[in-house]
């Protein structure tokens, strides 16, 4: 069984030493021209979906130094300046907010999917347990009215 909790939001980040280095990219074509930091996982490498006021999302392939699939590993990379990084908001939120990364892009949605959606998961039976319908209720109560992230 599943509930859709929220959208899920990316954005793409960098240093302000890389933005002083190389630029700030203004619209999506432009990251051809800069370090993109991807996260390689088991689909393949990932590729950068943008739309901008609700139009389609239209795909990106990045390219750069460095690909991975440890989120921690390429957000150290971004912070120490070896290019930009697309991750959940609340995965970069800290970073943001400590001013060693900064948004970019941020006239555009960024996703590295067509669906962006935070769901909840569980076993499908006809009666669930207090601990899962507590902890349901719990994720329902962080990330449903007011997104967590919007609390960052």
């Amino acid at each position: 069984m599943a509930r859709i909790l929220a959208p899920h939001r990316f954005q793409v980040t960098a240093s302000p030493a890389y933005l002083e280095r190389h630029g700030t990219p203004q619209h999506p074509e432009e990251l051809a021209a800069h370090q993109c930091l991807a996260y390689k996982g088991v689909t393949g490498q990932q590729r950068w979906f943008f739309r901008k006021d609700q139009q389609d999302w239209t795909p990106y392939s990045v390219k750069g130094p460095i690909t991975g699939n440890h989120a921690d590993t390429l957000t150290q990379a971004a912070e120490q300046g070896l290019g930009l990084v697309m991750f959940p908001s609340w995965l970069m939120g800290e970073a943001v907010r400590n001013g060693t990364l900064v948004p970019v892009l941020g006239a555009y949605q960024v996703s590295n999917s067509l669906e962006p959606q935070i769901a909840v998961l569980w076993p499908g039976s006809r009666r669930l347990s207090v601990k899962v319908r507590t902890v349901i209720d719990f994720y329902v109560e962080c990330f449903g009215a007011v997104p967590y992230w919007d609390r960052l």
